[in-house]
């Protein structure tokens, strides 16, 4: 390779800033809403038919929905209009809370863990809003090192998507419904794992 080429890759890598840019929220919202090719499509007709349930990869899709994080090569001019997120080191994953349980699943809708949390539909605790198919999904890191979720975006909440909302409202909405939900930051019986802002 030659030393030119090799001492500007040098460069750009220097230069590259560890924090998580979140774009802008019509970026957002084209990114989530992205529609896969006709192919994938198919595949997920045919999956649905043959399981006679919820597809497969339900999960998958679920995943699919989380916040995407990249690199900011170089400042943007409209940086005022963006939201900049900082996240712990930890594996970033999804979390759904339904039919009295709780599922953790990675980027590819692979189920990593269940437990019980305070999340509604997450745990058989009285008046926890016990609805066939309703669930709470949040786009989430995990600390391995705090044994610990941080939540980075909400997605849904008791059956209710909120993809389409602004980043903004997502943030306020998620910080007052977890002040509702007494004992979520702290590990318990019925909260096998904190969950933070």
């Amino acid at each position: 390779m030659d030393d030119f080429v090799l001492k500007d890759l040098l460069e750009i890598i220097n230069n590259l800033d560890s924090v998580l840019f979140i774009k802008r929220d019509r970026q957002i919202h084209e990114r989530r809403n992205f529609e896969n090719d006709g192919c994938i499509k198919n595949w997920m007709e045919i999956d649905g038919k043959k399981s006679g349930t919820v597809p497969s990869n339900e999960a998958y899709d679920i995943a699919q929905s989380m916040m995407k994080s990249e690199w900011m090569l170089e400042v943007p001019e409209d940086i005022d209009n963006w939201i900049a997120v900082l996240c712990p080191e930890g594996k970033r994953c999804c979390v759904i809370a339904q039919d009295n349980k709780t599922k953790v699943v990675n980027k590819f809708g692979a189920t990593i863990n269940y437990f019980q949390s305070l999340f509604p539909y997450g745990c058989h605790v009285p008046n926890n809003c016990p609805s066939h198919r309703k669930r709470t999904v949040l786009d989430c890191l995990y600390s391995y090192k705090l044994k610990k979720y941080y939540i980075l975006d909400i997605i849904e909440w008791m059956g209710v998507p909120y993809t389409d909302f602004d980043a903004e409202f997502r943030f306020y909405f998620i910080q007052s419904k977890l002040s509702e939900i007494p004992g979520i930051d702290k590990k318990s019986a019925k909260n096998v794992f904190p969950f933070e802002v």
